[in-house]
Protein backbone atom coordinates (compact mmCIF):
# COMPACT_ATOMS: atom_id res chain seq x y z
CA UNK A 1 0.00 0.00 0.00
CA UNK A 2 1.54 3.51 -1.15
CA UNK A 3 0.37 6.29 1.53
CA UNK A 4 0.57 10.09 0.65
CA UNK A 5 0.27 12.60 2.85
CA UNK A 6 -1.30 15.51 0.84
CA UNK A 7 -2.60 19.22 1.33
CA UNK A 8 -6.38 17.23 1.67
CA UNK A 9 -4.70 14.94 4.20
CA UNK A 10 -3.60 11.30 3.70
CA UNK A 11 -4.42 9.71 0.63
CA UNK A 12 -3.91 5.94 0.28
CA UNK A 13 -2.94 3.78 -2.93
CA UNK A 14 -3.87 -0.06 -1.62
CA UNK A 15 -1.58 -2.73 -2.79
CA UNK A 16 -4.04 -4.69 -5.19
CA UNK A 17 -4.24 -1.37 -7.46
CA UNK A 18 -1.22 -2.49 -9.81
CA UNK A 19 -1.21 -0.87 -13.05
CA UNK A 20 -3.60 1.65 -11.98
CA UNK A 21 -1.33 2.60 -9.24
CA UNK A 22 0.31 5.41 -11.61
CA UNK A 23 -3.13 6.77 -12.83
CA UNK A 24 -4.36 6.82 -9.32
CA UNK A 25 -1.01 8.92 -8.04
CA UNK A 26 -1.67 11.21 -10.65
CA UNK A 27 -5.18 11.76 -9.71
CA UNK A 28 -3.85 12.18 -5.82
CA UNK A 29 -1.26 14.66 -7.13
CA UNK A 30 -4.06 16.19 -9.59
CA UNK A 31 -6.10 17.36 -6.23
CA UNK A 32 -3.55 17.92 -4.27
CA UNK A 33 -2.56 20.64 -6.93
CA UNK A 34 -5.64 21.99 -7.98
CA UNK A 35 -6.03 22.70 -3.87
CA UNK A 36 -3.11 25.11 -4.30
CA UNK A 37 -4.35 26.44 -7.60
CA UNK A 38 -7.29 27.46 -5.54
CA UNK A 39 -5.62 29.00 -2.78
CA UNK A 40 -3.80 31.29 -5.15
CA UNK A 41 -6.99 32.35 -6.72
CA UNK A 42 -8.82 33.15 -3.48
CA UNK A 43 -6.41 36.03 -3.12
CA UNK A 44 -4.44 36.29 -6.28
CA UNK A 45 -4.00 40.24 -6.47
CA UNK A 46 -2.14 39.81 -2.70
CA UNK A 47 -0.27 36.71 -4.20
CA UNK A 48 1.27 38.73 -6.74
CA UNK A 49 1.58 41.68 -5.21
CA UNK A 50 3.57 39.24 -2.55
CA UNK A 51 5.49 36.70 -5.14
CA UNK A 52 6.18 38.91 -7.92
CA UNK A 53 6.21 43.11 -5.81
CA UNK A 54 4.05 44.09 -8.45
CA UNK A 55 0.53 44.92 -8.33
CA UNK A 56 -1.54 43.53 -11.53
CA UNK A 57 -3.56 44.99 -13.58
CA UNK A 58 -7.28 44.67 -14.36
CA UNK A 59 -6.52 42.62 -17.47
CA UNK A 60 -3.46 40.84 -15.99
CA UNK A 61 -5.84 39.51 -13.31
CA UNK A 62 -8.55 37.98 -15.75
CA UNK A 63 -5.51 36.45 -17.87
CA UNK A 64 -4.29 35.16 -14.80
CA UNK A 65 -7.69 33.69 -13.42
CA UNK A 66 -8.12 32.10 -17.60
CA UNK A 67 -4.30 30.80 -16.98
CA UNK A 68 -5.17 29.33 -13.05
CA UNK A 69 -8.49 27.73 -14.56
CA UNK A 70 -6.72 25.92 -17.47
CA UNK A 71 -3.69 24.81 -15.35
CA UNK A 72 -6.81 23.09 -12.89
CA UNK A 73 -8.84 21.44 -15.84
CA UNK A 74 -5.12 19.63 -17.03
CA UNK A 75 -4.04 16.55 -15.35
CA UNK A 76 -1.02 15.97 -13.26
CA UNK A 77 1.65 13.93 -15.17
CA UNK A 78 4.14 12.05 -13.46
CA UNK A 79 6.34 11.59 -16.14
CA UNK A 80 6.62 15.31 -15.95
CA UNK A 81 7.62 15.36 -12.49
CA UNK A 82 10.86 13.08 -12.35
CA UNK A 83 11.33 13.90 -8.62
CA UNK A 84 8.27 12.91 -7.80
CA UNK A 85 7.84 10.13 -9.53
CA UNK A 86 11.08 8.69 -8.17
CA UNK A 87 9.75 8.96 -4.67
CA UNK A 88 6.31 7.22 -5.92
CA UNK A 89 8.31 4.69 -7.24
CA UNK A 90 10.56 3.84 -4.37
CA UNK A 91 8.71 4.66 -1.09
CA UNK A 92 5.60 4.09 0.02
CA UNK A 93 5.17 6.40 1.90
CA UNK A 94 5.33 10.00 0.05
CA UNK A 95 5.29 13.14 1.53
CA UNK A 96 3.48 15.83 -1.56
CA UNK A 97 5.67 18.98 -1.70
CA UNK A 98 4.34 21.31 -3.05
CA UNK A 99 7.19 23.13 -4.63
CA UNK A 100 6.85 21.84 -8.19
CA UNK A 101 3.14 22.76 -7.95
CA UNK A 102 3.88 26.33 -6.90
CA UNK A 103 6.81 26.59 -9.19
CA UNK A 104 4.16 25.71 -11.95
CA UNK A 105 1.63 27.99 -11.14
CA UNK A 106 3.90 30.93 -10.68
CA UNK A 107 5.54 30.47 -14.29
CA UNK A 108 2.58 30.78 -15.86
CA UNK A 109 1.58 33.47 -13.79
CA UNK A 110 4.70 35.48 -14.04
CA UNK A 111 3.72 34.74 -18.32
CA UNK A 112 0.86 36.91 -18.24
CA UNK A 113 2.81 39.78 -16.32
CA UNK A 114 4.70 39.64 -18.98
CA UNK A 115 2.66 39.57 -21.94
CA UNK A 116 0.05 41.79 -20.62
Amino acid sequence: MKRFVTNQGLRSIPAHAGDAMPAIAEAILTEHRNKLVLQVYAALENYVEWTFHRIPTTNQVFWIRETLEGIKDKKVNLADLPMIYEEVRQSDYVVVRDEPFIQEINEKIERVLIQN
